[in-house]
């Protein structure tokens, strides 16, 4: 399969299409890591505990193995290995310090090697030798529990897939597959129990397969057999130890993509625009949900493929010439991806990282919107609209005045009226405020405060009309089980109301104790402790 690089590199010399991705939410962070040379190819990648990348690639000018760190200001970038002609074919894997581990082919001699930091230097060791063993794209590494790799490759000698494992003292090697022309594309992951899976490539039949070993042996499975599929694997395990794996599709030029639902293989193919989906590498979020990047042979750009529970997201990452392949993709907590990647262009190692763009706090409310007055105990609703300039959506949380607070309403469209109530216990003016904040949680300022003044009892009509009105009414908290007594301005008792059914509400005929209509004038009404003025008039 070495056709499948050099017919990559013969289409390079072709036009290049710049696509514009279709998603505004994208804002990716693209930089170039190494440009000394022609280097980048081959490129592994992992992310350490703060989130910062690790590069494994090859240097092409120097025929070196070359490593880059982001230590949070810039970049490091190492040769670790020299002798020979070496590098190419890299994986790599951090362990539980963040040092990192890499296999790589030695194509001097045939051989499949490892390096790995033990922070004072690089410690190198050959891993198998017997024939041209690590070539053909297809060297995965994983650490297990205790940081001991292990490593699925090619044996070009044989034609078949071959694993490798650190026991602690030296390398178990073995046979995985050798029926027909098998092993290259691998790639390898570990499950919950240290037991390796493999996706691989089986050359003699056009098929993606995959090998599980199962404590006993190992289970071998054709995953996909339509014509010529399961180049440049990549595979990744979810929570539930079952795999995920991203192919080309080599007949169609087609992304594609597989998952194990517990007893079958679900196939999906993921993007057919153009010859799209070599290169690929596949990783899965905390929802299991797989996240792609892959090469568009079409275009000659970076893409990036994921799942959002319901379809495919697509989105150019970068179209800045003739670039895109060997992609390692890595999540960080967020769930953000990054990717290395080469440019063929430039001839340099690129890095992306989706940068999620800041968020921006719901637009100022001017001030809540309500009634001016009130009375103690009964409730009134106010109003507050606030629109987010992102467009997320919004929720809202008023200050009552009263040392009190209400919770954050449910989260509602930008732009949509909310309504919420409230009452106070006693009189007074109180400023009722109100803010917003988006589903970022990013909140606004509080608005403008809108008063509203709160009396103890409402009375009603006032000024009563002895000859238009019936009644006037006493409204409020304080009404149920009281006595409401009338005084003229000298302070004479002229009537007496008692409310004895609990109600908030009692009305008044404008009649004294004697049942005589009172003349027309001022009067003082007291219930509990609050005194108020009425006026009676014609």
């Amino acid at each position: 399969m070495r056709r499948l690089r050099f017919v990559l590199l013969i289409g390079l010399v072709f036009a290049v299409w710049q696509i514009s991705s279709s998603f505004a939410w994208a804002e990716w962070t693209i930089e170039t890591v190494d440009s000394a040379g022609v280097v980048g190819q081959y490129s592994s990648m992992g992310l350490d505990s703060s989130g910062y990348p690790h590069i494994s690639y090859y240097d092409l000018t120097n025929d070196d193995l070359k490593y880059a760190r982001w230590n949070g200001s810039s970049w490091t970038i190492q040769t670790v290995d020299s002798a020979g002609v070496v590098g190419s074919y890299t994986s790599l894997a951090l362990d539980s310090s963040n040092y990192p581990h890499i296999s790589y082919y030695d194509d001097t001699n045939k051989d499949l090697k490892y390096a790995r930091w033990y922070g004072m230097g690089w410690l190198i060791l050959t891993v198998d030798s017997a024939g041209v063993v690590g070539s053909d794209t297809s060297i995965s590494i994983a650490l297990d529990s205790f940081n001991y790799p292990h490593i699925s490759y090619f044996d070009d000698t044989n034609g078949d897939l071959k694993y490798a494992r650190w026991n602690g003292s030296s390398w178990t090697i073995q046979t995985v597959d050798s029926g027909g022309y098998v092993g290259e594309f691998t790639s390898l992951a570990l499950d919950s129990s240290n037991y390796p899976h493999i996706s691989y490539y089986d050359d003699t039949n056009g098929d993606l397969k995959h090998a599980r070993w199962d404590g006993m042996g190992w289970l071998i499975l054709t995953v996909d057999s339509e014509i010529l599929v399961g180049c440049y694997t990549s595979l990744a395990l979810d929570s539930s130890d079952y795999p995920h794996i991203s192919y080309y599709d080599w007949s169609n030029g087609n992304l594609k993509y597989a998952r194990w639902n517990g007893s079958s293989w679900t196939i999906q193919t993921v993007d057919s625009g153009g010859d799209v989906g070599e290169f690929t590498s596949i990783t899965l979020d905390s929802s299991n949900y797989p996240h792609i990047s892959y090469f568009d042979d079409t275009n000659k750009d970076l893409k990036y493929a994921r799942w959002d529970g319901m379809g495919w997201l697509i989105l150019t990452v970068d179209s800045a010439g003739a670039l895109g392949s060997d992609t390692s993709i890595a999540l960080d907590s967020s769930n953000y991806p990054h990717i290395s990647y080469y440019d063929w262009e430039k001839e340099s190692l690129k890095y992306a990282q989706w940068t999620p763009p800041v968020n921006q706090a719901p637009n100022p409310i001017s001030r809540p919107e309500g009634p001016d007055s009130g009375t103690v105990g009964i409730s009134y609703s106010f109003s507050a609209n606030a629109t987010d300039p992102d467009g997320d959506d919004v929720a809202f949380r008023f200050d009552w005045g009263d040392e009190t607070l209400s919770p954050w309403t449910s989260f509602v469209r930008s732009g949509t009226t909310v309504q919420i109530s409230h009452s106070w216990v006693s009189e007074g003016v109180y400023e009722v405020k109100v803010k917003a904040k988006d589903s970022e949680h990013t909140e606004s300022a509080w608005s403008i405060a809108h008063p509203i003044s709160i009396k103890g009892v409402r009375v009603h009509p006032n000024p009563f009309s002895l000859t238009e009105h019936a009644n006037l009414t006493f409204t409020g908290a304080l009404v149920p089980y009281s006595t409401i007594r009338i005084f003229t301005l000298t302070g004479e008792l002229v009537a007496t109301i008692r409310e004895t059914e609990g109600k908030s509400t009692i009305s008044w005929d404008g009649t004294n104790d004697k049942g005589d209509r009172l003349a027309c004038g001022i009067y003082i009404y007291r219930i509990e402790n609050l005194n108020g003025k009425i006026a009676c008039i014609e």
